[in-house]
């Protein structure tokens, strides 16, 4: 009998052992499988998109276009055309310069003067001018500096002595007023505050 609880209690001793909880294993990680990126290609028509997609201009949009482009350059033109007109009249109002020149009769022994003074293009006319008696006349002067004036002169019976009354080239920056004096042994005039005179033409 002994023998047999012993054996008993072995028996239970196993069957307690072996209603033991088991060890518990660490759960498995299931990891899903990686998904592919999709990407969605969408079909766009060449001949009505450009530059990243903005539409392109229709036939009409390029007629205006076109429109304007030309009424801009006609304006600029018409522009261009107009600034070279005024400036042509104001050159025409300003230039040439007014100049005018004056003859005064000055001879010693107070004898008349017979004076004729022209130009290439003008002829002033014979002129009989008493003791300090006078003539003037004006005129425009030329844009390239080729206005020249001389006169003639004479008293008693004398003879025919020239000198120039107004030279461009000479005059231009001297005077806008010329009045000479008339002697025998030249014309004279005022320069910048003197008295100048010049010798009779050879």
């Amino acid at each position: 009998m002994r023998t047999i609880r012993n054996k008993h209690y072995e028996n239970e001793d196993q069957k307690a052992s072996s209603m033991v909880a088991p060890h518990p294993t660490k759960p498995s990680t299931v990891v899903a499988p990686h998904r592919a990126a999709t990407s969605t290609v969408v079909a766009t028509n060449p001949a009505t998109t450009f530059n990243g997609g903005s539409p392109l201009p229709s036939s009409n949009n390029k007629r205006l276009s076109i429109s304007r482009k030309r009424a801009s350059e006609f304006a600029m033109s018409l522009l261009a055309k107009i600034v070279v007109l005024l400036c042509m009249l104001t050159l025409a109002w300003a230039w040439p310069p007014k100049t005018s020149v004056k003859i005064t009769n000055t001879l010693e022994g107070k004898e008349n003067l017979n004076i004729h003074c022209k130009s290439k293009d003008d002829d002033l006319g014979q002129r009989l001018l008493h003791f300090n008696q006078s003539f003037d006349w004006s005129f425009g002067a030329q844009f390239w500096y080729k206005t020249l004036y001389f006169c003639s002169c004479q008293w008693g019976k004398g003879p025919l002595l020239y000198f120039d009354a107004y030279v461009q080239t000479r005059d231009f920056d001297k005077c806008s007023d010329c009045d000479w004096y008339i002697k025998k042994d030249g014309p004279c005039r005022y320069e910048k505050g003197t008295i100048k005179c010049y010798k009779w033409n050879p």
